[in-house]
């Protein structure tokens, strides 16, 4: 059995929390499936969202206990046992606990890596890193086992799937109605492949996952359902419109070894 430690003080990428789904999946479940490689797992935990008791109102993007658990159920069976433990002991070898506050800015980063987004984990194995910023074999390790856990075929019919998100989400783009953007886009590729527009928080993690494996090309507004990339096939695009705050999916994209766009909604067929 391996154990870890994680804090609400812990460090995740761009200051996030496990509260996310972006931040949960890609900071916090992919790395410890991987670094735990099989073995049973106990979790030190003094963050309540890890919690599975923890099921009180929350706000939009905000994931509650209940949802944490099943997420966590559904990676790791009955390999993960969770313990609420506020001791602050450091248990784990990739969370390093540490204030938030003592992350260093993204501007100090840049100035250590040859991209601009990119950090050298061989001499740094203790960095967070940024937005999912791991070698490829991370992932490909994981999305295998999850093909293979829930027996997901290949198919050589690949869809386009357009991600919708919750209403107050899509109010962003205010400019176009997010029903308009996507008939728009269905347009765009509706003679080269089949079209479907699908809401993630409606699916289960088994029907995500096969839905992603199918997938050429995974569309939606720059949020946390593109993080189910993560389930797609080596080659494959994600493609994000507006707005662009941070590169979170184009780092993400890259190190899964799929190909990125922008879509500019502006430039998109509106006949």
């Amino acid at each position: 059995m391996k154990e870890y430690y994680i804090s609400k003080d812990t460090t995740l990428s761009g200051f996030g929390k496990t509260s996310g789904y972006y931040h949960l999946l890609i900071d916090f479940i992919i790395p410890l499936f991987v670094h735990s490689r099989g073995d049973d797992i106990l979790l030190h935990v003094d963050n309540r969202r890890l919690d599975p008791t923890f099921d009180a109102p929350v706000k939009p993007g905000v994931l509650p206990g209940q949802r944490v658990k099943y997420l966590l159920e559904q990676v790791f069976g009955d390999r993960l046992k969770t313990t609420i433990n506020k001791s602050k002991k450091h248990c784990g070898q990739i969370w390093l606990t540490k204030k938030q506050k003592e992350q260093l800015p993204l501007s100090k980063v840049i100035q250590n890596v040859n991209k601009w987004w990119r950090c050298d984990f061989d001499r740094d194995p203790g960095h967070r890193g940024i937005w999912g910023e791991y070698d490829q074999s991370h992932y490909d390790y994981f999305r295998e086992n999850m093909w293979n856990k829930y027996q997901t075929q290949y198919r050589a019919e690949k869809y386009v799937t357009i991600i919708e998100r919750g209403r107050g989400a899509n109010q962003r783009n205010s400019e176009r109605s997010v029903a308009d953007i996507h008939e728009s886009i269905i347009r765009l590729y509706e003679n080269s492949r089949p079209c479907r527009v699908v809401k993630f928080e409606n699916l289960t993690f088994e029907e995500t996952v096969q839905v992603c494996r199918d997938s050429d090309v995974l569309i939606g507004q720059h949020g946390a359902g593109l993080a189910n990339c993560v389930f797609m096939e080596p080659g494959t695009k994600v493609a994000e419109y507006g707005p662009f705050k941070l590169p979170c999916y184009h780092v993400l994209a890259d190190s899964c070894g799929l190909n990125h766009e922008r879509i500019n909604i502006h430039d998109l067929d509106t006949k």
